[in-house]
């Protein structure tokens, strides 16, 4: 696993030693996926499909199997969710199959997790610690829900003590080192959810790039300068999308400043003339669904300058706000967590439209 760990480019998590006394662990003998160049798919005979063009990734990924000493068989996969933006990316696996019966649960550190069925219809839990993201799928056996969330709740980094001077997730992207890969230029049937609302992704023209935090002339931007007065939040990397001179979509990502990366905070900026669907503004963008459910609850509210719209998941979150500034779109997104509510995210919109 040590192997594993210095190759990935996310943070391996594992159970707790006082959760392994009743379940066997297969860690050690787990199946390391290293990331790889994307293979060229255009002769496969499911090229046509919509899905099948994301065959030639080769992102990296984690898995292994937990067995309970009652029998019960867990597969626990992990990997860095690093397409970009997905305020809902902690429990998006759980939407496939009775997503209406998807609940949240509790964990450390104000973060939260989800019990819900897979593709399957066989019971799943995710959640989003340290900048992975954790899926657990029932191989065999019913766990019982405190089960589930018991195993959750004991993850834990395997070896990583402290994140300090950890890389920057555009360092880590397997999409930054591999942005020109064709099949994201060429998505028209499907495009992934990117937002509550409906915001499907841009690429525009293929041409998108990841930038550091230490990379020259970010921190001049507008909405850097003004999320440094929030303590809370620690900007990390930046992503362009379209003409570099005259971006079609800036990204903007954030950590909380403790460094634990349980969270993640989005802004993003669309030019709205090249903002699709087309829309007047911001007030006009529909709600997404997601495999065609959409419980999404919207709150309207505005300020002295602004008007808002959000859409939340619950009053954890996640959160999409979206509003109009300067002939743009703003959207801003958080994931859920016990203190990410709707009030911190008007705290943060109210700081971007002074």
């Amino acid at each position: 696993m040590s192997e594993a760990q210095a190759t990935s480019n996310f943070i391996i998590l594992v159970p707790s030693q006082d959760m392994c006394s009743d379940w066997t662990f297969s860690g050690e003998k787990g199946n390391f996926r290293p990331e790889a160049k994307p293979k060229e798919i255009s002769d496969h005979p499911n090229a046509k499909f919509c899905w099948s063009n994301w065959c030639g990734a080769h992102t990296s990924s984690f898995s292994f199997h937990l067995i309970h000493s009652s029998g019960i068989k867990i597969r626990c996969k992990q990997f860095l969710y690093d397409l970009g933006p997905l305020s809902a990316l902690d429990h998006a696996a759980l939407y496939d199959y009775s997503p209406e019966k998807m609940s949240m649960f509790q964990i450390a550190d104000n973060r939260v997790g989800w019990l819900g069925f897979d593709y399957r219809n066989k019971k799943a839990c995710s959640f989003y610690s340290f900048g992975t993201n954790v899926e657990l799928r029932v191989i065999e056996g019913n766990p019982s829900d405190l089960l589930m969330k018991e195993l959750a709740c004991s993850f834990v980094p395997y070896e990583f003590e402290s994140l300090q001077g950890y890389p920057t997730f555009a360092q880590r992207s397997y999409w930054n080192r591999y942005s020109t890969y064709r099949y994201l230029n060429i998505l028209t049937k499907y495009r992934p959810p990117s937002s509550l609302w409906k915001v499907r992704w841009p690429w525009f023209n293929g041409s998108h790039q990841w930038l550091s935090r230490d990379d020259h002339g970010i921190w001049e931007n507008i909405f850097v300068s003004k999320m440094e007065a929030l303590s809370d939040w620690s900007f990390n990397s930046i992503c362009m999308l379209g003409n570099p001179r005259k971006p079609a979509e800036i990204q903007f990502l954030f950590y909380p400043s403790n460094g634990a990366m349980h969270f993640q905070l989005w802004i993003r900026v669309i030019d709205i003339d090249q903002f699709r669907p087309k829309v007047e503004g911001a007030q006009d963008v529909p709600l997404d669904s997601f495999s065609n459910y959409q419980p999404f609850d919207v709150t309207e509210w505005s300020n002295a300058t602004t008007q808002f719209k959000a859409a939340s998941r619950s009053a954890y979150g996640p959160h999409d706000v979206i509003f109009n500034r300067n002939n743009k779109i703003v959207l801003v997104h958080m994931n859920a967590g016990q203190c990410n509510t709707l009030e911190v995210m008007k705290k943060i919109t109210d700081i971007l439209t002074v």
